[in-house]
């Protein structure tokens, strides 16, 4: 028999499951809690003048692994990083090898229409800063518009 509290209790655990691995979230591992890391990069926007300002934290990342695509209210961020570590002891008769990959992918929407055209991007102490113009409005005064 369905009662309104299967449906919440149904609810209750979707949430649980949606937030159990949200990035920062702190856990509890052998009764010490300890800092989760994080998934995504973090991400800073703001104005500057007539530019917007978008600042992405990307250590240890190579620009050649960084794709970007910009239009007028939005920017795209597309990370493939690679990183491999190998050495080999011949004494010892030790041989090792570590690969690690990185994947991330976000839209970052502009909180004003941009000129995409005259935007540039530049990447410096692990930090991706892409600055573009503010997008001109021509007339702000408006128009007449006539009733019908």
């Amino acid at each position: 028999m369905w009662t309104w509290l299967d449906e919440l209790e149904q609810m209750r655990n979707e949430m649980d499951k949606m937030f159990r691995d949200f990035p920062g979230q702190r856990l509890i591992t052998n009764g010490k809690p300890e800092q989760k890391r994080y998934r995504c990069p973090v991400v800073n926007q703001y104005a500057q003048g007539k530019n917007i300002v978008t600042e992405i934290e990307l250590p240890g990342v190579d620009k050649n692994d960084v794709e970007l695509r910009i239009n007028d209210d939005s920017v795209e961020v597309k990370v493939d990083h690679k990183q491999e570590s190998e050495s080999k002891d011949e004494k010892k008769g030790t041989y090792r090898y570590e690969a690690q990959s990185q994947s991330f992918y976000r839209r970052i929407p502009f909180p004003t229409p941009v000129d995409s055209k005259h935007a540039k991007a530049i990447q410096k102490d692990g930090v991706l800063r892409i600055e573009a113009p503010k997008l001109q409005i021509e007339d702000k005064s408006g128009r007449p518009l006539q009733i019908g």
